[in-house]
């Protein structure tokens, strides 16, 4: 009995260390403008926060990565980490991912009343496309030191880009088919004629 309560505080042990942390994290305040469907090569910028939820002991696990990436073109990122209202800015950064380390999120979350947040601004622009496609403006999830996405929290934003469509200025009159003015000119062509037969007095 006691080898059986052993083998099991053993196994449960190695339940816990072998498990990774993982932590919750919310995004707030997510501005994206221009907002709405957007036209291929349109300049956008993006605005959030993201707040943490301590979990395990600390603000976020020391061996993860928070990872953000956008299919927008030409990315850049900049970013400030704000503890206890002390903003410590970075940036920018270019490419489609910002990678923020565990080292750089994790405090202890047993200190009384802490406050960490993450404030990010992401330019860019839609990509080009000439039938609507969805892309990702912002994904963010966290990955453990294997690179493997965790479940707690996935944040993704999307937009449709599309090229807009084509519009006529009201003061410009619309265009006469190709064959209507063919028979116009025809029309034409046909009562000069007969004026001059009539002058001559020729006959049809």
């Amino acid at each position: 009995m006691k080898k059986i309560t052993k083998i099991i505080i053993l196994a449960a042990a190695l339940l816990v260390i072998c498990t990774s942390p993982v932590s919750a994290f919310t995004v707030e305040s997510y501005v994206q403008d221009p907002s709405g469907p957007l036209a291929p090569d349109t300049p956008v910028t993006v605005s959030y926060t993201i707040g943490f939820v301590p979990a395990s002991g600390a603000t976020f696990p020391s061996d993860n990565d928070l990872v953000m990436t956008t299919e927008l073109a030409r990315p850049n990122w900049t970013y400030a980490l704000i503890l206890e209202g002390i903003e410590n800015k970075k940036g920018p950064v270019p490419g489609q991912t910002l990678e923020l380390s565990g080292f750089e999120l994790s405090y202890p979350s047993s200190i009384k009343g802490l406050n960490e947040t993450v404030r990010v601004t992401l330019t860019g622009t839609a990509p080009g496309t000439i039938t609507p496609t969805s892309k990702k403006v912002l994904d963010i999830y966290e990955i453990d030191n294997f690179q493997n996405i965790t479940t707690a929290t996935r944040v993704t934003e999307t937009a449709v880009v599309s090229l807009p469509a084509p519009t006529i200025p009201a003061n410009v009159a619309p265009t006469v088919p190709v064959t209507e003015k063919m028979a116009q000119q025809t029309g034409l062509l046909d009562q000069i004629i007969g004026s001059f037969k009539g002058l001559f007095g020729i006959k049809s």
